[in-house]
């Protein structure tokens, strides 16, 4: 059986967790002998895309303005191509572009939804219409719908109506290994990892909840990993206080370096009010990490008892629970190891294997 994947997601991402999940899948099925991939990316800066193709050329390593476009208009005629010629038996495509839909013609289509945070957050902004009605075609059109939780299966349900035999959920895996001792001495830092766009994400409240705390803790750091440096609003309130050099940003370059910054967090703070699936948790269970997280959406699901959970989304509240986080010795200690155990449940082998089967339904 012939999948073929597009390049959407690893053109609008350089390092981030949609684009993991089709990487982890693609890779996945390479030496697999029930399925074949194939994917339509040649020319893109996201990393895990440049594991896959394997080869490097001027439109992967050439900064200019317009590129961005440039390639995205390559990527679409080699994917329409692609669609076109029909080599395949099933479309998963990677992102919501319903317009690619016309040149599949008669082929089972799969689509992954990873969050309805559009949906749920930004329905009246007119700046997200466009995706939300892409989306919407994308998933009433689909063949199969693959959740990546409960939530997010939840989610579908309540805002589309499609029958519930179509929607089919599959945990992503985890993709980190690291050298842990739970046990082991920590870093004096605190660690934000993901975007920090959107008001799902919460990161005004807990940036004045971390302002609060280091002015408690003041041999602590607060580090946000992520691709995108931080706005000029979250600078003002940094520099407010004086705490440039203890707020700070660092990009994510490869695996082994965001291994490292979840192995020496003496915590990880993810204080969204809603994800789909919410890969740091699992990442941070895995390198032995910490979390302390909002009981909401997906978070609780994924996260269960492992976690220690914000009480508030006041600023002030939350300052308390990031000290009690650190400072009760033994909840971090029995939660910490319960995380490790509690990542071994996420794994991409599960994943494809679940995918497979979806697939199969649909397959010649």
């Amino acid at each position: 059986m012939r999948v073929f994947y597009d390049h959407q997601i690893f053109c609008r991402q350089n390092f981030g967790g949609i684009s993991r999940y089709f990487f982890e899948l693609i890779k996945g099925f390479a030496n697999n002998q029930q399925i074949q991939s194939s994917f339509s990316a040649r020319f893109t800066n996201n990393f895990f895309a440049n594991e896959l193709i394997n080869e490097r050329n001027l439109l992967s390593t050439a900064s200019f303005k317009g590129k961005k476009d440039i390639v995205r208009l390559l990527n679409d005629f080699i994917t329409q191509k692609k669609l076109q010629k029909q080599e395949f038996d099933i479309y998963h495509p990677t992102y919501y572009n319903s317009h690619l839909l016309k040149y599949n013609i008669g082929k089972p289509l799969v689509v992954t939804v990873h969050d309805l945070v559009d949906e749920k957050f930004n329905n009246i902004n007119p700046k997200f219409t466009g995706l939300i009605a892409q989306r919407k075609e994308m998933i009433q059109r689909a063949d199969r719908v693959i959740a990546i939780s409960e939530s997010t299966r939840k989610d579908l349900l309540e805002l589309f109506s499609i029958p519930a035999d179509k929607i089919c959920t599959i945990y992503h895996g985890n993709s980190l290994q690291a050298d842990i001792n739970p046990l082991g001495n920590r870093k004096k830092y605190i660690l934000y990892v993901g975007s920090r766009s959107g008001i799902h994400k919460n990161f005004t409240a807990f940036l004045n909840a971390a302002i609060l705390f280091l002015k408690k803790e003041s041999d602590y750091q607060l580090i946000c990993a992520g691709d995108n440096p931080f706005t000029a609003k979250e600078l003002a309130l940094i520099n407010q206080y004086n705490l440039s050099n203890k707020i700070i940003h660092q990009a994510i370059v490869n695996d082994e370096q965001l291994a490292r910054l979840y192995v020496d967090a003496s915590l990880l703070i993810y204080p969204s009010l809603y994800e789909g699936f919410g890969f740091p948790i699992v990442e941070a269970f895995a390198c032995g990490c910490p979390v302390l997280t909002n009981s909401a959406s997906s978070m609780i699901e994924i996260a269960a008892d492992e976690a220690f959970y914000f009480s508030s989304n006041y600023p002030e509240e939350m300052c308390t629970d990031i000290l009690n986080a650190l400072h009760n010795h033994e909840q971090r200690e029995i939660k910490t190891k319960a995380g490790i155990l509690k990542a071994k449940d996420f794994t991409w082998q599960n994943t494809l294997q679940k995918t497979t089967a979806v697939y199969q339904t649909l397959g010649s």
